[in-house]
């Protein structure tokens, strides 16, 4: 199992990959580490769009839809820089409807290119 770690700063997000058993074993190592959660877990849903030649995935960039608890928020992630841990551009903001920026958006030519959902601790 693998087990997603992020962290943004200053409009830049940096993410590790943990080999790891479980749950259980990754929350218990990230508690050794000094990591603690602050928020509740929260289903999310999000739409990653793009256009129909797939160009923001191509180029290695992202843009995101998601909504949970309630909020909605628009993200672009671009192309990952080189190096030990994936570190890329994060600008993200937050947006008063899910489904209105979405649409905003397919008006512009960019479409679903696929959905995910989760929950987020």
């Amino acid at each position: 199992m693998r087990y997603s770690v992020a962290v943004a700063h200053h409009g830049r997000e940096t993410e590790i990959k943990l080999a790891v058993n479980g749950t259980a074993e990754a929350r218990a190592l990230l508690r050794r580490a000094g990591f603690r959660n602050f928020r509740r877990r929260v289903f999310e849903r999000n739409i990653v769009l793009d256009t129909p030649g797939q160009t923001l995935r191509a180029s290695g960039s992202l843009l995101r839809v998601r909504e949970a608890g309630g909020k909605a928020w628009l993200t672009y992630k671009g192309p990952s820089d080189a190096g030990k841990h994936k570190s890329r551009e994060e600008l993200e903001t937050a947006v008063p409807s899910a489904s209105l920026i979405a649409t905003l958006f397919q008006r512009r030519g960019f479409h679903p290119l696929f959905r995910y959902e989760k929950y987020r601790a």
